[in-house]
C-alpha cells in the first residue's frame, strides 16, 4: 500500500512524533467528531494497542502553536472525512494511555 500525502507541510507537522507511540495499526475509520476546534475525537475498527476497537481515540493535532495544532486538526480531519467516506484505509500510530492518536497516514487500498 502507498501513502497518500495530503501537503508537504501536513506532512511534516503529523510526522513531529514519529516513532514515539504505543502502536501502529491500519484500519478503517468508522465515525468522526469534529465538534471541538483543537481536537478530533475518532473512532477505528481494529484495536489500536490497548484502545478498543470501536472506542474513542483522540487527535490533539502537531505544532508548537495553537494555530499550528488547529491547522493539523483540520487537514487530519479533511483527509479522515474523505477516507470515511471512501471507505478507505488508514495507519495510525499512537499511545495508550489516554488513546491518543500521534500519526495519521491515508492508504490506498
Amino acid at each position: 500500500m502507498k501513502a497518500m500525502t495530503l501537503t508537504a507541510a501536513t506532512a511534516l507537522l503529523m510526522s513531529i512524533s514519529a516513532n514515539a507511540g504505543d502502536w501502529i495499526v491500519q484500519g478503517r475509520v468508522t465515525r468522526l467528531e469534529p465538534t471541538f476546534a483543537d481536537h478530533l475525537n475518532l473512532r477505528i475498527d481494529v484495536n489500536a494497542g490497548t484502545c478498543a476497537a470501536g472506542g474513542w481515540l483522540f487527535f490533539y493535532g502537531a505544532g508548537s502553536t495553537a494555530a499550528d495544532k488547529q491547522a493539523s486538526v483540520k487537514a487530519v480531519y479533511a483527509g479522515l472525512l474523505a477516507s470515511l467516506y471512501a471507505g478507505g484505509t488508514i495507519e495510525v500510530s499512537g499511545l495508550n494511555q489516554g488513546c491518543v492518536v500521534e500519526q495519521v497516514h491515508l492508504l490506498r487500498d
